[in-house]
């Protein structure tokens, strides 16, 4: 079922997203354990077609981890709007990128994006299209103020995506606190809802699993989303300690995509 709070613009704003810290224990779990090397947010740049002296927008941008990730790789010559509807998001973004010139920062909902018909050459929303109330009026947002010829990139989730932290909660507690909000967006429905303003739609799969060799990092991931007692956390750190000690890490898989919309 999808959780009421997925697109709860005010519980995203005001619990959710209202500073970086939640955001940055499910980052840990996922840079800290992947099987795959090669990070996200690197395979995310490369799958970038950009004019030379781009103007780019990223909705959603969060901590700016796809920014700091690449800062080697970005010519000198692009202009990039960073945007978040969280003033938190927004500003630990700030304190990250604030000396580079070639960012500008801008505090608004995707639905209603402040800017002037075909003013970007690329949009990238990563990981948060599930998150908007109406989806089909940012969609008609982001296809206006996108070029002609240019470029969407929306990150998302499938269905089964770290399904073993879900397994772990119902095993104990009878309740699976994370989100089930890529339903909303995701791999399986996200093309159908794309073709719908897009001419070409195309989606890349991120390999790799996480395979998880301590137990806290688990727990504080549970904990962005939902409180934890003490005692509920000591069942889980004792579970997912039995779990590495059996076969050497607690896996949990991982199911992300890319899809570029032109």
């Amino acid at each position: 079922m999808l959780m009421p709070e997925a697109t709860n613009q005010a519980y995203l704003l005001n619990q959710q997203y209202c500073s970086a810290d939640n955001l940055k224990a499910r980052i840990e779990l996922h840079e800290r354990y992947s099987t795959q090397n090669y990070p996200w947010q690197r395979w995310v740049f490369d799958h970038f077609k950009m004019p030379p002296q781009a103007s780019v927008l990223e909705l959603g941008c969060g901590t700016g981890k796809l920014w700091s990730a690449n800062l080697d790789r970005i010519p000198t010559d692009w202009k990039v709007t960073l945007s978040d509807f969280s003033e938190g998001m927004l500003q630990a973004t700030k304190n990250q990128l604030k000396e580079l010139n070639c960012f500008e920062f801008s505090n608004f909902d995707a639905q209603a994006i402040p800017y002037s018909d075909a003013s970007f050459d690329a949009i990238i929303a990563n990981h948060m299209l599930y998150h908007l109330p109406d989806r089909k009026k940012g969609l008609t947002e982001i296809r206006r103020v996108l070029k002609p010829g240019g470029h969407f990139y929306a990150a998302t989730n499938g269905l089964d995506h770290l399904q073993e932290l879900g397994d772990l909660m119902v095993k104990f507690f009878d309740h699976n606190p994370h989100p089930t909000h890529a339903r909303a967006f995701s791999l399986a429905n996200g093309r159908s809802q794309l073709e719908a303003f897009f001419t070409s739609v195309e989606l890349f799969l991120f390999e790799g699993n996480l395979h998880v060799t301590e137990a806290i990092p688990v727990v504080n991931y549970i904990v962005s989303y939902q409180h934890l007692t003490e005692s509920q956390k000591n069942q889980i750190i004792e579970y997912v300690e039995t779990e590495i000690a059996r076969q050497g890490y607690f896996f949990i898989r991982k199911n992300t995509g890319l899809f570029i919309a032109c």
